[in-house]
């Protein structure tokens, strides 16, 4: 084998090698074979040749349409186009068939210009069943429209027009250029014909959304002239908004300009009320008489125009809101009316732009029991003209929208009204310091401190729960361990001395009965007699712990109470007077006084042999007397006058006691005066019973 034979086989070899590392099995896949290429199929970099005519170059990306005749599909180049490729050029491209937007895309790798200038191919009519059909991308058509909107992004290098095709809404692209923007504005509302690439708008799903049409320059877009330009007809807005005026008919309406803004005028004639779609903002102002030319424009509740040609016809007209019940405003003959309402300002909130700057006010109104919304311009939130609570009387532009979702018949969903300016707002009546929503800020900080003070009554309540019981619980003790100690005072002072003296009478008696019998009788008579004394004591001791008089009632109560058994048990009278205002002192001291009372009343009736006793308390501020007199025998004409001794004894020590006195004086007349003075102020404890 020669050399120049194994050369070409090693050529062939390192072809062969390059394709199959591409992951190319074949180049000759048509427009619509690589637009079915799967992801799947994409991610091998499948190597593709297409061939066709340059059809329009993007603006963006430097991209191009080819057609071949039948198909297109776009091409992204990998460095530069060749120089001297041209709109018109044939070329063949080799590169990589990769994802697009919608459908896959070829990278170039190599491009080759096999014809340099040739004519465009005749593009075919779009169809307008075609609109929303997805298959049909970056297809060359020629198609006409109605350009209704434009706007220019210098920054992406192209301007967007919009356009009615086929009554549906569609986006057309061209070049930046400040000639290119000239002309779409003199274009406005014009039917336009043109041949362009149409292409599928989509979402960040995939999926369709509208069409798109590229083409290269303004002088694609041919002006289509109508014969009906030709005939004019002058309506008034009554005649325009009521008759059957088709849309391809070119008509003129004459009003006064009721506002202005940078691309809508809004005209009345009468009761009669128009909206104008403009190309631009002129020299006009309202009350400006002016004549517009264009095309009817169907909207969903009112009729509007489409103005070529505005042409002023007079200045200073008159321009006067309606002024019909609020109600009333819901009827589709005022859209677009210049109206007068009274509302009250319910609350403000303020719409922004794309950075901080305020570019709309919104202020929620009442009119009897109907809400709704006026819209105004910046200056009214930037003026505070307008605050929540006043009542204005309101001239703005009635804006009604249509229900959607009830689509077999018509109604209004939703009316609002567009404020000019300041001079649209008239204050009748200022608003008052008790506003809704200072009532509601009121009310908010009320339910806050009635919580806070409920919180504090509650952490109060158990605290003083908690602290009564802990004082309860203190207070219990230190009555039981007081009430011990008096318990044992009492056995103490009454019960075991009394036993002691007992014990020692009883020492010396048997002694002195062994010396003397009848002496010693005497003692055992005394021993008697203190039993009995121990005995009563005992008995007193136990009444008071089961909740004896003084429990129940003073002491003045008791010794009346006392009386009358006595009086019960002996053929006696006793009579218990009071001097002063009763009040009650310390306890143990009542017992004392009761105690030496009820032993004078009882030696009186047993031993004294006394018919009447009498008994005065005699209360002072700071003093308390005890006077006990009776008419007995006294204890000189008696052999039992020291029978008591041993009770006069008792009362003496109870005395001693509570710091007492205690003084027994014999009276001339006969009988005993028993006497206890006892002061009150020292731990006195006042208790009106």
């Amino acid at each position: 084998m020669s050399f120049i034979q194994r050369l070409g086989l090693m050529l062939c070899a390192f072809v062969c090698m390059e394709t199959l590392a591409l992951g190319v099995e074949q180049f000759d896949l048509s427009f619509d074979e690589i637009k079915q290429l799967d992801v799947e199929a994409l991610q091998t970099k499948p190597m593709v040749e297409v061939y066709g005519q340059v059809v329009r170059f993007h603006s963006r990306d430097r991209g191009v349409f080819l057609f071949n005749g039948e198909r297109g599909i776009y091409v992204q180049p990998k460095k530069m186009w060749p120089r001297k490729m041209q709109l018109g050029s044939w070329i063949r491209v080799r590169g990589i068939a990769v994802e697009g937007i919608y459908y896959p895309i070829v990278r170039a790798e190599d491009v080759s210009v096999e014809r340099v200038d040739a004519p465009l191919f005749e593009a075919a009519e779009f169809d307008p069943n075609s609109f929303y059909d997805p298959t049909i991308d970056s297809q060359w058509i020629q198609t006409s429209g109605l350009i209704i909107d434009y706007d220019s992004f210098p920054e992406r290098d192209h301007i967007m027009l919009e356009m009615e095709v086929f009554g549906y809404q569609a986006s057309v692209q061209i070049p930046y250029s400040q000639q290119n923007l000239m002309n779409a504005s003199a274009l406005m509302f014009q039917s336009v014909r043109f041949q362009g690439v149409a292409c599928v708008q989509v979402n960040n799903r995939r999926q369709m959304t509208g069409r798109i049409f590229y083409i290269s320059s303004m002088e694609d877009l041919k002006i289509i002239q109508s014969e009906a330009r030709m005939k004019l007809r002058v309506l008034t807005v009554d005649h325009f908004l009521n008759e059957n005026v088709e849309i391809n008919n070119y008509v003129a309406v004459d009003g006064v300009i009721a506002h202005v803004d940078e691309k809508n005028l809004y005209l009345q004639d009468g009761v009669h009320h128009l909206h104008v779609r403009i190309k631009e903002r002129a020299d006009f102002r309202v009350g400006d008489r002016v004549r517009v030319s264009g095309y009817a424009w169907s909207q969903p509740i009112s009729r509007g125009l489409r103005a070529i040609e505005v042409v002023k016809l007079d200045v200073d007209q008159a321009v006067k809101p309606i002024e019909v019940p609020f109600s009333d405003l819901r009827d589709p003959q005022y859209n677009h009316a210049l109206a007068r309402v009274d509302a009250w300002v319910v609350d403000i909130g303020k719409s922004f732009g794309g950075g901080d700057s305020v570019v709309q006010s919104s202020l929620l109104c009442r009119s009897g029991e109907d809400v709704f919304e006026c819209k105004a311009p910046a200056s009214v939130v930037d003026s505070q003209a307008v605050k929540i609570g006043m009542q204005l009387q309101l001239t703005g532009l009635v804006r009604l929208e249509e229900a959607k979702d009830v689509p077999w018949r018509f109604s209004i969903n939703r009316m609002w009204i567009e404020l000019r300016g300041l001079d649209d707002i008239v204050v009748l009546e200022e608003a008052t310091w008790l506003t809704t929503q200072r009532l509601i800020y009121i009310f908010v900080v009320l339910v806050g401190v009635l919580a806070v003070a409920m919180f504090f009554v509650v952490t109060l309540r158990k605290t003083v729960r908690r602290q009564t019981e802990l004082i309860g619980s203190q207070i219990k003790h230190k009555s039981i361990m007081s009430e011990r100690q008096r318990i044992a005072r009492e056995l103490h002072d009454n019960l075991d001395q009394g036993l002691a003296g007992i014990a020692l009478q009883l020492s010396s008696s048997i002694k002195l009965f062994e010396r003397d019998a009848h002496a010693g009788l005497k003692g055992m008579r005394r021993i008697q007699e203190m039993l009995v004394y121990c005995s009563e004591e005992s008995r007193n001791a136990i009444l008071e712990l089961r909740g004896g008089w003084l429990e129940k009632m003073d002491v003045t109560a008791a010794i009346r109470q006392y009386a009358s058994v006595l009086e019960e048990q002996h053929p006696i009278a006793i009579i218990v007077s009071v001097e002063g205002v009763t009040s009650r002192f310390k306890r143990y001291a009542e017992r004392q006084v009761f105690s030496i009372a009820k032993e004078a009343m009882t030696n009186a009736c047993k031993h004294a042999k006394a018919r009447h006793i009498d008994v005065r308390l005699v209360f002072t501020p700071v003093s308390l007397s005890v006077l006990v007199d009776d008419d007995g025998i006294g204890f000189s004409d008696s052999p039992l006058n020291r029978s008591g001794h041993f009770g006069l004894l008792g009362m003496e020590e109870r005395a001693n006691r509570i710091h007492g006195e205690l003084s027994v004086q014999l009276k001339e007349t006969g009988g005993v005066r028993i006497e206890l003075s006892l002061p009150l102020v020292e731990g006195q404890e006042v208790n009106h019973e």
